[in-house]
C-alpha cells in the first residue's frame, strides 16, 4: 500500500531518546515514538501522536486521512487553537490532537439533499447514475465531474463491498484530492469517511431527478427522511426512504393541511417528512434529536 505524504507541514519521527520534545510536551516518553506532524521545534503547535512502533504502523491508514487534512487546513492556519480527537475504542493510541483555526476556518458549504452533511466546496457533482442487479446485490457506477468536467467514476460492484473511486489518468481530481476533500467534509461537526462523502454525491444527484420529475409535473415534492441504520458509524446519518407529490402548494393554510396530515399519519421512530421549497428541503414533522452516540 503507498501513500504519497503531502508537500507540508513537516513531518518527523521522534525516539524515547529526545528527552527535549517529550519535556516540552509535558509526558514522559515511556519507551514510545512520537510522530510530529508540523514543526519538532515548536510541538505545542503541531499534531503528535505518540506510540510505540507498531502502534503507529497500525495507525497509518487513518492517519493518511489526517494527512491529508492537515494539508488542506494549511490556508487557515493563522489563529489556532487545538481540538482533540478520540482514539477508537481498545486503541492503545493516546487522543490526536489538530488544529482549529478561530481567525479562519476552512469553507463549509451544506449539501443540498443531503442532511446535516457539509463539504468543503460545491465543484463535485455526479453527472451519471447506472445500477447493475447481481447475484449478491445491486451494483452501480457513477460518473464524477469537476467544475463540470468528467473526472472518474464512483463504483460498487454490489457484493457486500465498500464503495470506491476510480480517477481518469491524469485526473485533476485523483485519489489524494478525495481524500483531501473528505477529510474536510464533517456531518454534524463530526469527520465523516472517503465513502460517506462518495455516497453523499450519488444522493445529491438521485434527488435532483426526482425533483425534476416532480415540479416538472407542478408538484410539490416530498420525501420521508430514515436512519440509514443502528451502529455507531450510522449515527445521524439519514436516507430518502418514500418520496411522494402533493398538489402545488401555494398558501399557507393548504401548507398547514398538509402537515395536519402528515402529522396524524403514523411513521416509525427517527423518520420525519420534509418539504422541497424550491431551493431547500424543510421539514414538516419534527427530525430526531443529534444522535450523541455518533462520531
Amino acid at each position: 500500500m503507498l501513500y504519497d505524504l503531502p508537500t507540508g507541514p513537516p513531518i518527523r519521527l521522534v525516539g524515547p531518546d529526545d528527552t527535549a520534545l517529550w519535556a516540552t510536551l509535558g509526558a514522559a516518553p515511556g519507551g514510545r515514538h512520537a510522530l510530529v506532524i508540523g514543526e519538532a521545534s515548536a510541538p505545542g503547535g503541531a499534531t503528535v501522536i505518540a506510540g510505540s512502533l507498531p502502534d503507529l504502523a497500525a495507525y497509518l491508514d487513518p492517519l493518511a486521512q489526517l494527512l491529508t487534512q492537515l494539508r488542506i487546513q494549511e490556508a487557515s492556519q493563522a489563529a489556532c487553537g487545538t481540538l482533540r480527537h478520540e482514539p477508537a475504542p481498545g486503541s492503545q493510541l493516546p487522543p490526536v490532537s489538530e488544529p482549529s483555526c478561530a481567525g479562519g476556518h476552512q469553507a463549509a458549504v451544506p449539501l443540498t439533499h443531503t442532511p446535516y452533511l457539509t463539504v468543503p466546496h460545491d465543484r463535485l457533482r455526479v453527472t451519471s447514475l447506472a445500477h447493475m442487479p447481481t447475484h449478491d446485490g445491486i451494483a452501480f457506477t457513477a460518473e464524477l465531474a469537476m467544475d463540470g468536467q468528467y473526472v472518474g467514476t464512483i463504483e460498487n460492484h454490489g457484493i457486500g463491498g465498500s464503495t470506491h473511486y476510480r480517477a481518469l489518468n491524469s485526473s485533476p481530481f485523483n485519489g489524494r484530492h478525495l481524500a483531501a476533500f473528505a477529510a474536510g467534509s464533517r456531518r454534524r461537526g463530526a469527520p465523516v469517511s472517503t465513502e460517506d462523502v462518495l455516497l453523499a454525491l450519488i444522493m445529491e444527484f438521485e434527488e435532483a431527478q426526482v425533483l425534476a420529475t416532480a415540479t416538472g409535473a407542478g408538484r410539490s415534492p416530498l420525501r420521508l427522511m430514515a436512519p440509514a441504520g443502528d451502529g455507531e458509524h450510522l449515527a445521524n446519518v439519514y436516507y430518502a426512504a418514500h418520496h411522494t407529490t402533493a398538489g402545488n402548494l401555494t398558501t399557507a393554510r393548504q401548507r398547514a393541511g398538509l402537515v395536519a396530515a402528515l402529522a396524524s399519519t403514523p411513521v416509525d421512530d427517527g423518520r420525519w417528512w420534509q418539504l422541497w421549497t424550491g431551493e431547500r428541503w424543510e421539514d414538516l414533522t419534527p427530525p430526531p434529536p443529534p444522535d450523541r452516540a455518533g462520531p
